[in-house]
């Protein structure tokens, strides 16, 4: 079907254009259309669409300058079908009214976006070719064809991504053309122009990079609203025409975050079942956003979405820079994205009974540094800063858990603001393992072979010579009386026992100098009692036969000492047994082999604790 337009007259372009900028007027009042998702158009244009109206009826054209192809779609108001342009050979489109809206207002308010659109002259912005009257007088709009698909279809699953360029990543595809919707809107308030009917489904999308924003039949200047005006699913606060609302270019800013929102989730922010639920969604602006989004575009849409106009980003172009800047993050948060798989990885570690130490803290090391990595491109990469918290976090209750004080210590140290029930913890576990740490190296110097070598090697000189000269000496007081000689034996030990005691401090230092002088002192003991049992007995053969059981006494107590403590005193064992033997055949020498063994217990305890290895040098 065929549809000739004609006219009184024949206006050039230019012409057509200045009658269309120089006329163009804003709606005052508003209807509300109860769809959520249609859009709430305007009901009063001014004066000035009349005037229009009448500039048109003097243009004249010559009849099948458009011939009918077929219907595009139904707009909010208008019905919109494809024509072929006859002047230039081109598909464009037609918008005219259907006829049952063919009513002086939806007409001024048709003729109002054409020359509103027609005056905001933007790559994103759908062209407006022509303004014609068709053979019955309505208004009918000639603008270009986009061959494409509405955003609303592609963001709803309605229609495919196939034959569009993308990486595969839908969130990506959306948020560039919302970044060229950014521009169109930045446009038209640089124009001093409202939209404030912007959603997907006045976007349309073509199939070679091409965005385009339609619709800007509800457009205004900055103004209080006498009604409600636009699309409910998206209504900002203030355009709920409360006392006090103040449409601006803030209500776009707003707008553009629904359109965010809907990226998110594939909904707009405000359906209900009745209007009353959309109009408490819109008071209880901004929503919740999804925990799955990422964290700098929900920002951004809960930024846009606030009820205060004054809280929202300052204009489009700032939201454009905001989604801009989401881009160039994007290698952060690839850094951040691997460094979280560590992060799975360091807790399952963390979760094991007996963890591997190396295999944890290598995990830790590369995790943090991949968050790191991702805060040297972008420093403001919040996420990766709470992931370099909670990870170290993790990793200090781990080491606490292990009783490893030093080492949650040196890991609070990367958190100059960990909890202060944290930061006690660790100090508790700090001190607990530096008690430990003490008495472990006292146990270590206890225990060590080299410590007491002074001690050791003090007491055994003196015992050897004591020892040497004190059965010289009872051999002397023994040509006189063999009691005399026991009451001797009585006195050495008694003037050994008093020596350990007056360096007892200094010998319990190494558990080996105290279990040598310990068994020692208590071999003197007995042969004390031995001694002064004869003495109380008086027996002289039992006397005497005390005196020659004594070498192979302190063969068995030196046998007992090389077992538990030190092995190089089996040769004084050895060297006693050697000398009892010898005073059994030769008795009259019983004093000489004494002696004999009691010195080389010295010269044995001399060479045995070499002075170099004291207990100062081990320490």
């Amino acid at each position: 079907m065929s549809h000739t337009i004609s006219d009184v007259g024949e206006p050039s372009l230019d012409e057509r254009v200045s009658a269309v900028v120089k006329l163009f007027t804003v709606e005052e009042t508003t209807r509300v259309v109860q769809s959520p998702r249609a859009t709430l158009a305007p009901s009063d244009p001014k004066e000035r669409g009349s005037e229009a109206l009448e500039i048109l009826k003097r243009l004249r054209h010559e009849p099948g300058r458009l011939i009918d192809v077929g219907p595009l779609g139904v707009g909010g108001q208008s019905a919109i079908r494809v024509a072929r342009q006859v002047s230039l050979d081109r598909e464009v489109v037609v918008k005219r009214l259907p006829p049952e809206k063919r009513m002086p207002k939806q007409i001024k308010a048709l003729l109002a976006e054409a020359w509103l659109t027609g005056a905001l002259e933007h790559p994103n912005i759908v062209p407006v070719h022509d303004v014609e009257l068709d053979e019955d007088g309505t208004p009918v709009l000639v603008m270009k064809k986009i061959e494409g698909k509405t955003w609303g279809d592609l963001i709803r699953g309605e229609s495919g991504l196939e034959g569009y360029e993308h990486d595969g990543d839908p969130l990506t595809f959306h948020l560039r053309v919302f970044m060229q919707v950014c521009n169109a809107v930045h446009f038209a308030h640089s124009r001093g122009i409202v939209h404030r009917d912007l959603k997907p489904d006045n976007v349309m999308v073509g199939q070679f990079g091409e965005v385009v924003v339609v619709d800007w039949g509800i457009a205004t200047v900055p103004k209080t609203p006498k009604s409600v005006a636009g699309t409910p699913a998206y209504l900002a606060p203030e355009m709920l025409a409360r006392e006090g609302d103040m449409l601006s270019f803030a209500t776009d800013v707003y707008l553009l975050g629904a359109i965010l929102y809907e990226i998110l989730t594939g909904s707009p922010p405000h359906l209900g079942e009745d209007m009353e639920a959309i109009v408490a969604s819109v008071l209880e602006s901004p929503p919740e956003m999804p925990e799955d989004a990422p964290a700098e575009i929900a920002q951004l849409a809960t930024s846009c979405m606030q009820q205060d106009p004054a809280g929202r980003p300052q204009s489009a172009e700032a939201v454009r820079k905001a989604v801009e800047r989401f881009f160039e993050h994007e290698g952060s948060r690839v850094l951040a994205r691997e460094a979280a798989r560590l992060e799975e990885e360091l807790g399952v570690e963390l979760a094991k009974a007996i963890g591997d130490k190396r295999r944890v803290y290598s995990l830790f090391t590369e995790c943090r540094f991949g968050f790191r990595q991702s805060l040297v491109t972008w420093p403001d990469n919040d996420d990766a800063k709470q992931s370099i918290r909670r990870i170290t976090e993790a990793m200090i209750r781990w080491e606490l858990a292990r009783g490893d004080g030093p080492a949650a210590a040196m890991l609070i140290g990367d958190l100059p603001d960990a909890r202060e029930s944290m930061k006690v913890a660790v100090d508790e576990s700090v001190a607990k393992s530096a008690a430990e740490a003490r008495r472990l190296r006292r146990l270590a110097r206890t225990h060590d072979r080299a410590t007491g070598n002074r001690q050791r090697r003090l007491f055994g000189v003196t015992l050897g010579v004591l020892f040497s000269l004190s059965p010289l000496v009872g051999e002397a007081l023994g040509r006189k009386s063999p009691r005399e000689l026991l009451e001797g034996s009585v006195l050495v030990p008694i003037m050994t026992l008093i020596l350990f005691a007056a360096s007892w401090k200094k010998i319990t230092r190494s558990a080996i100098t105290r279990g040598i002088m310990v068994t020692i002192a208590f071999a003197m003991g007995v042969q004390g009692v031995v001694a002064a049992s004869l003495l109380i007995d008086g027996t002289p053969q039992v006397e005497t036969a005390g005196l020659a059981v004594l070498p192979f006494y302190w063969s068995f107590v030196l046998g007992l000492v090389s077992i538990l403590f030190e092995r190089g005193v089996f040769a004084g064992c050895v060297m006693y047994a050697v000398s009892g033997v010898a005073a059994l055949k030769w008795p009259h020498l019983r004093f000489t082999f004494i002696a004999t063994a009691n010195l080389v217990l010295g010269v044995l305890a001399y060479v045995l604790w070499p002075t170099a290895r004291d207990e100062g040098k081990a320490r």
